[in-house]
Parts: structure tokens; C-alpha cells; sequence
């Protein structure tokens, strides 16, 4: 199934409240991939508290960047 096919189901699918989240990772330019947001969804709908979830994308970011650092830094 292709990437579009992916997000169409996830999106076509979503309850009121899942879809005014992902308007607003829309409105907050978050480029998010359709995978991503389900997990999200999902984490949410098993009452992960969104403080959790926030947590979570933190340190994702903290250790996307700090690969990226490391990456640019060995290939000098």
C-alpha cells in the first residue's frame, strides 16, 4: 500500500476529536508522516497522558538532532 493510500485510511477513519489533532499538527506546520500520527492517535487513545506524549517527541527530536550533529561532525 503507498504512502498516499496509508494516510488516506488513517485519515479517512479518524473519530472528531483525532482529526482536530491533526489539524492542528497542520496548522502548527508539523510535517508528520501518516505512520507517525497514527501511533500518536493510538497512544492517545489508550489514555497515554498527552504530557507522555509530549515527553516522547522531545527526546525524539533531542536524539534526531544530536545524530545529525554527529553525522556532519565525523565527515569533516
Amino acid at each position: 500500500m503507498s504512502n498516499k493510500n496509508v494516510e488516506k485510511v488513517i485519515f479517512d477513519n479518524l473519530q472528531p476529536y483525532q482529526n482536530e489533532f491533526f489539524q492542528l499538527t497542520e496548522i502548527t506546520g508539523l510535517q508528520i508522516s501518516p505512520q507517525i500520527m497514527s501511533i500518536l492517535i493510538r497512544m492517545l487513545n489508550i489514555n497515554v497522558p498527552p504530557e507522555m506524549v509530549y515527553q516522547l517527541l522531545k527526546c525524539i527530536r533531542r536524539s534526531t538532532t544530536t545524530s545529525k550533529y554527529k553525522r556532519s561532525s565525523t565527515s569533516r
